[in-house]
């Protein structure tokens, strides 16, 4: 009788081990796919900006002011200039009377000074304060400015 019941707990030890290895197979498996997807998504090219977060400048400038705060800091609210997309860290709706021959097209650089940059809104006048580039940190929209030799005139665009 003895003989009988460790015969038996033999068997179920190896159906035990035999249901283990199966099961750490699939583990392995499903870990292996894991790892393959993080891996994937870490070397995958930046995603294309949302389409949401995309400046209208025929807007008025009180509605771009508040697309730009709702998507900062992430994923930001953005433009083109001269077709290269420029992120818009923060602005602010500037409250001014201003006259036909000041305000300028929808997107287009009224003013810049050391507060930043002045843009026409289809009514109102936006100031950009930061900026951001592609692959660059963020930085004042006057440093942006200087740097890249902006002129009153040109003009932010909803495409490139």
């Amino acid at each position: 009788a003895v003989e009988v019941a460790e015969v038996e707990e033999v068997e179920e030890v190896a159906e035990l081990a035999e249901v283990e290895a199966v099961v750490v197979a699939e583990v392995a498996e499903v870990e292996a796919v894991v790892v393959a997807e993080v891996e994937a998504e870490a070397i995958k090219e930046p995603s294309k900006p949302k389409e949401e977060a995309k400046i209208d400048w025929k807007k008025d400038a009180v509605e771009i002011d508040r697309l730009i705060r709702a998507f900062s800091p992430s994923p930001g609210a953005y433009t083109y200039l001269n077709q290269a997309l420029l992120k818009i860290g923060l602005s602010e709706n500037i409250l001014r009377a201003v006259s036909s021959n000041d305000q300028g097209l929808a997107g287009q650089i009224i003013q810049i000074d050391e507060d930043g940059i002045l843009v026409a809104g289809q009514r109102g006048v936006l100031r950009i304060l930061e900026v951001q580039r592609p692959g660059a940190k963020k930085i004042s929209a006057a440093l942006f400015a200087k740097t890249y030799y902006l002129e009153v005139g040109q003009c932010f665009s909803s495409d490139p």
